[in-house]
C-alpha cells in the first residue's frame, strides 16, 4: 500500500474503534464519525504545540522505514501521552534500535529498525506495543479513546481508578483486531492487566 493508503485504512479502524466504544465522545465533534480524520482524532486528545516531529530524511538516515519515516514529518507524535508515555526526539542508542521515550515506569521505549517492532524494554524482554509508528498512534489513539469515553461519563473516572470495565474490553478488542499476533507477552497486556486488577492512572 501506498502511504495515503495506510493513513486512510487507519483512519478507517480508528473511526471504527471509536464507534465500538461510542458515549458522550461521539458528540465532541460536528463531523461524521466515519469522516474523521488523523488530524482531528490529534486535534482531539493532544495539543499541537506538544507534537513531536522529525524531518523526512532524517528519520530515514537514522533506521526509520520510509513509511515511518512519512508518518514522523507529516503527523508526529505527542510529548505525552496516556497510559504515561513521555516521548521525546528520537536518536540511536544503540545500532539498530532507535529510543524515543520512556513508559511509567522509566522503561525505553524503542523501535527496531530492522523489523519496525515498537516495544517496551524491560530488562531482556521486548514487550510490544505495535509494528511501525503508524500502528503506534493506533494503540495511543484507541488508549486515549477509552479514557476520553470514561471520562465523558466521570470527570474523575481515571484519576481515581474507575475506567469501566467495558471500555477496556473495547480497547482490549479494537487492539487485538489490529495487533493479536502480538499481544500475549506485549506491554498492552500488561496494560490491560493494570487497568483490569486496579483501575487506570492514564
Amino acid at each position: 500500500m501506498t502511504h495515503t493508503e495506510v493513513i486512510l485504512t487507519l483512519q478507517r479502524r480508528l473511526c471504527d474503534g471509536l464507534k465500538s466504544m461510542g458515549g458522550q465522545l461521539l458528540q465532541t465533534t460536528d463531523k461524521d464519525v466515519c469522516d474523521l480524520t488523523l488530524n482531528d482524532f490529534y486535534q482531539m486528545f493532544w495539543d499541537d504545540d506538544n507534537i513531536i516531529v522529525m524531518d523526512c530524511k532524517a528519520s530515514v538516515g537514522m533506521g526509520f522505514s520510509d513509511l515511518d519515516s512519512y508518518v514522523l514529518s507529516e503527523f508526529g507524535i505527542p510529548a505525552w501521552a496516556a497510559p504515561n508515555f513521555e516521548f521525546s526526539q528520537p536518536k540511536l542508542v544503540r545500532y539498530g534500535f532507535i529510543g524515543f521515550g520512556e513508559d511509567r515506569y522509566d522503561r525505553q521505549v524503542l523501535y527496531s529498525a530492522n523489523d519496525r517492532l515498537v516495544f517496551v524494554e524491560n530488562g531482556s524482554d521486548r514487550l510490544a506495543i505495535s509494528v511501525g509508528i503508524d500502528g503506534l498512534v493506533f494503540f495511543l489513539v484507541a488508549y486515549a479513546m477509552m479514557v476520553e469515553c470514561a471520562i465523558s461519563s466521570d470527570r474523575c473516572a481515571a484519576i481515581n481508578n474507575r475506567i469501566p470495565m467495558d471500555l477496556i474490553f473495547a480497547f482490549e478488542s479494537i487492539y487485538k483486531n489490529e495487533y493479536g499476533y502480538l499481544y500475549d507477552g506485549s506491554f498492552v497486556e500488561e496494560e490491560v492487566g493494570r487497568l483490569r486488577y486496579s483501575g487506570s492512572e492514564a
